[in-house]
């Protein structure tokens, strides 16, 4: 074989084994697994049996509500906890049956059952039923022949978003006032309500209790500056009323130590005239000066006048 045929046939044998590598190194496959929903979140039963009842009078029943999701659907999952929010309601235009909560008729109930995962599957802790009281009263004349409840079962809350902001919002503001023992009790019914998923009627009774709320004391609008002043004032007046006071008592001190000194010195200067005229000196009392009338003296009749010789020099 010539040296051309041999360098063609190697050229050949090496792009070969380089596209086999090539086919090897993009290599895919694909893996197939169906996937499904879970076919149910609950179960329910119930002894309703509203057949032959007496108008006017109030019936009730129970109405039982399961969790129905299966360990299958807890496993390899991340979640520690799953909440199924239930609303339970009679169809539109329904006004024989309603439910009651803490003794007062309502139209829908809400509640929550809750699964606490432990090994894919759910703990002790878990509330995984919920028996419910449901209550029937036909209105007399009512010409009714089919009644209809539904149950609604969701992993999320029965309401929108901005519903769900707007209470969590009002319960943590009121979870900051002080309220009165009263809007205590309806504030804990109203955060039940939110737990159970019915947003709509823990909004309204949270604004309820809101409005209820006494308004505080307006607060003074004094500007900060304004009210440094007012303070400095206070302080400047505080101390002149100490000053003077300090005043006060330092004159008083000075005349009474000076009252003192006077004293002594007039003890001091009658004890000394006592020592000088002697312990047995009697002051004798002041004679009174004697009247003496004063009388020119009398001319003598006869006398003459005394003259005198002026020497004969002096003039």
């Amino acid at each position: 074989m010539r040296p051309v045929e041999r360098y063609i046939l190697s050229l050949v044998v090496l792009l070969s084994f380089a596209s086999i590598a090539n086919a090897v190194a993009a290599e895919e496959r694909t893996i197939n697994f169906s996937v499904s929903e879970v076919p149910g979140l609950i179960t329910v039963s119930s002894d309703l049996n509203t057949t032959n009842l007496l108008p006017g009078f109030e019936y009730h029943y129970t109405l039982s509500v399961r969790w129905g999701i299966p360990n299958e659907s807890l496993r390899a999952i991340t979640a520690d906890r799953i909440k199924l929010y239930i609303n339970v309601r009679p169809v539109e235009n329904n006004t024989f049956i309603y439910f009651k909560k803490d003794g007062e008729k309502i139209r829908q109930y809400f509640f929550v059952l809750e699964c606490a995962i432990e090994n894919d599957s759910c703990s002790n802790t878990s509330v995984l039923s919920k028996d419910i009281e449901v209550y029937y009263l036909l209105a007399p004349g009512a010409n009714v022949s089919l009644e209809q409840l539904a149950i609604s079962a969701s992993l999320a809350p029965f309401a929108d978003e901005e519903t769900v902001e707007e209470v969590d919002s009002l319960i943590s503001r009121l979870s900051g006032e002080h309220l009165n023992e009263e809007l205590s009790k309806r504030f804990d019914n109203a955060r039940r309500m939110a737990d159970d998923g019915d947003y709509a009627s823990a909004r309204d009774e949270l604004n309820k209790i809101v409005s209820l709320i006494p308004v505080p004391t307006p607060v003074s609008s004094t500007p900060a500056s304004e009210d440094r002043n007012n303070n400095w004032d206070l302080i400047l007046g505080i101390l002149l009323a100490l000053v003077v006071l300090l005043l006060v008592v330092l004159s008083a001190t000075f005349l009474s130590r000076k009252g003192r000194r006077r004293n002594n010195k007039e003890g001091f200067e009658a004890l000394e005239e006592h020592e000088i005229k002697g312990h047995d000196y009697v002051e004798e009392p002041e004679t009174p000066p004697e009247n003496v009338e004063y009388k020119p003296p009398e001319e003598k009749k006869g006398d003459q006048p005394v003259v005198q010789r002026v020497p004969d020099w002096f003039g």
